[in-house]
């Protein structure tokens, strides 16, 4: 079952048995056809196939599945370049020696990881620092 979770402000799956499932959803009254009024468990009974998922996965936009990731815990600041420029400077010129093509492909592998949390890179950078 999807709860949302208060303490980190989030929707978190929790496994509930069919029996505390219904006793939630009883309490949930929805809509009033003709005389009865129809809760949230009557309305998942007659809509199971369309509430219903065929797995869960860490990330995916398939919405047949459930995804648990929700997204990078983050505050939204002004984009300041002086904040980061020392560790730019530092891929740049010395992880990179100052080849602008190796630059742009660590700074793309480290954005891929960022934009897409659950893919794979099938790559890892390996830095080696030789003594002079």
């Amino acid at each position: 079952m999807k709860e949302w979770d208060v303490v980190f402000n989030k929707p978190r799956a929790t496994i509930v048995s069919e029996q505390e499932c219904r006793q939630k959803l009883k309490k949930i009254k929805v809509v009033q056809v003709g005389m009865k009024m129809l809760d949230a468990w009557d309305i998942l009974l007659s809509k199971l196939e369309d509430f219903s998922v065929r797995g869960i996965k860490f990330y995916t936009p398939s919405p047949n599945f459930y995804s648990i990731f929700t997204g990078y815990k983050y505050e939204q600041v002004e984009w300041k370049e002086n904040i980061i420029e020392a560790w730019l400077d530092h891929v740049k010129e010395i992880i990179c020696n100052g080849n602008e093509r190796v630059y742009e492909y660590i700074l793309c592998w480290f954005a891929n990881i960022l934009q897409h949390p659950s893919a794979k890179n099938e790559t890892a950078l390996i830095i080696i620092h030789l003594s002079k």
